[in-house]
């Protein structure tokens, strides 16, 4: 007759499903019982097997870009991993790094059940923009025709080192007029973490008074009328003078008689 095959009771040990701790040349044993007990005996067979220790799996992106000046922190070093442990990065927490594309950041992983995982690490990359300089620099009060442009208009400051360029430059006299730009370029010193900053602000200037020098004239006789002895204001620009009383006037008798002069500049 031939060899007649069922499903017959097997039973191993450990069970299906028993999951194993790493190590080597552990055993794996059988035991068969067949159907056929009155002519074969039940037996038992056992063989080894080495389990070697998993690898943490370490989930970790690539941060998105940050700013020099940015401290590295948990929105950066937030890996993960799919068992207990610890995370030790490099560079550390509270780096601030320098601006650059493609920076490693590295993490190593030490699984709390050493046993049966092994450390692990991973690496991922940053980029760090240069920072924009903060101008601080307010509009400056309104000044006068005829003055100048100096360190009480044209003063910016900076949190960093730096040189400052200033359109217009100190020394310029502006025209008359109001809202008037003033603008400064920044150039800091550390140019490989900051960029070029600029920052206009507004200026009022105001017309300016000009002078009249006139002194007093000299006495006259009744029935003298009023000439260039006596209307004879100058002023230190160009213009024109409308007198009271007008030149031709005669004037009564009499002390401390008023004299006024108008001066129309010629550039109003």
């Amino acid at each position: 007759t031939g060899v007649q095959t069922c499903a017959l009771p097997i039973y191993y040990t450990p069970a299906a499903g028993t999951v194993l701790n790493a190590g080597a040349d552990q055993p794996l044993s059988v035991e068969f019982t067949p159907t056929d007990a009155a002519n074969y005996e039940i037996v038992n067979k056992t063989v080894e097997i080495d389990v070697v220790k998993a690898v943490p799996v370490i989930t970790w992106g690539d941060p998105t870009t940050i700013t020099f000046g940015t401290a590295l922190g948990g929105t950066q070093l937030n890996a993960i991993a799919n068992v207990e442990g610890a995370f030790d990065y490099t560079p550390t927490p509270g780096t601030v790094l320098n601006a650059g594309q493609n920076q490693p950041l590295t993490v190593e992983f030490t699984p709390t059940d050493p046993a049966n995982y092994t450390t692990a690490s991973k690496t991922v990359e940053i980029d760090v923009n240069k920072a924009i300089p903060v101008i601080n620099w307010d509009d400056p009060a309104a000044i006068t025709f005829g003055t100048p442009l100096g360190n009480d208009q044209l003063n910016a400051s900076a949190a960093i080192e730096g040189t400052f360029d200033y359109d217009p430059v100190i020394g310029t006299s502006l025209n008359a007029g109001q809202d008037q730009p003033l603008m400064v370029e920044f150039t800091p010193v550390d140019n490989a973490n900051y960029e070029v900053a600029t920052k206009t602000v507004l200026i009022d200037v105001n017309k300016a008074d000009p002078s009249i020098t006139w002194a007093n004239p000299a006495d006259i006789l009744s029935g003298t009328p009023l000439g260039p002895d006596q209307l004879n204001a100058t002023a230190d620009i160009d213009g024109t003078f409308a007198y009271v009383p007008n030149s031709g006037t005669v004037l009564p008798v009499g002390a401390n008689q008023s004299l006024m002069a108008t001066f129309t500049p010629t550039e109003s």
